[in-house]
């Protein structure tokens, strides 16, 4: 199984809250990136993106 890495941060249309999960090997494009307004810009290579409540639920 890939590592992975999870960041959590508010979609950009409304307060719903997101966790974005990237693979390792597409996060080291975005290591520098401290901020999950700069991690938005970069969403075209995100892996999957789950509602919260959804994650919650599978876990």
């Amino acid at each position: 199984m890939d590592n992975f890495v999870i960041l959590f941060g508010q979609e950009v249309l409304g307060n719903r809250e997101r966790v974005v999960v990237f693979h390792v090997r597409e996060i080291k494009a975005f290591s520098k990136l401290k901020k999950i307004d700069e991690v938005r810009l970069v969403t075209q290579q995100v892996t999957q993106v789950f509602d919260i409540k959804v994650l919650g639920r599978a876990f």
